[in-house]
């Protein structure tokens, strides 16, 4: 089914698609599991950008510092996806987040849908919008890579 990065951040955005319908959407429980589905998709773009087929066996620091200097948010999404998965102090506490709009302040405003409630998590102090995160740093990927391929 994926046969590279841009196939994972495609698929990321499809489980977002599937959450923003109005039948999943009424069910908030749902819709913030595929989010955190998603957002947890979206980070092994980052493994399919680098270790592609046998290219590399592992990410190096390097790869790593590239990566979130091309994609800023990254980090922030990484975080949240590795909190969902390993329930340690060294990643967001998940069992706090909340669905709610986006706000005026929210570092994902632009990203989200006016009416349309997301799951938020506090990373490093801030809040962060798990669809906006997601949906944003798949479209940056895939736009980028697109003007990299013309």
């Amino acid at each position: 089914m994926f046969q590279n990065a841009e196939d994972v951040a495609k698929g990321a955005l499809r489980l977002i698609e599937l959450a923003e319908t109005p039948e999943i959407a009424q069910n908030e429980e749902l819709a913030a599991t595929l989010e955190l589905a998603a957002a947890m998709m979206a980070t092994h773009v980052q493994d399919w950008h680098y270790l592609i087929r046998g290219r590399k066996d592992r990410l190096t620091d390097n790869d790593r510092e590239d990566f979130k200097r091309a994609y800023p948010s990254f980090d922030s999404l990484r975080l949240i996806a590795n909190g969902t998965k390993h329930p340690v102090a060294r990643y967001p506490d998940i069992s706090t987040a909340a669905p709610r709009e986006a706000e005026w302040e929210d570092d994902e405003f632009w990203d989200s849908i006016p009416g349309t409630s997301q799951l938020f998590i506090e990373v490093d102090g801030n809040p962060r919008g798990v669809r906006a995160l997601t949906w944003g740093f798949c479209n940056q990927y895939l736009a980028q890579t697109r003007s990299r391929s013309c």
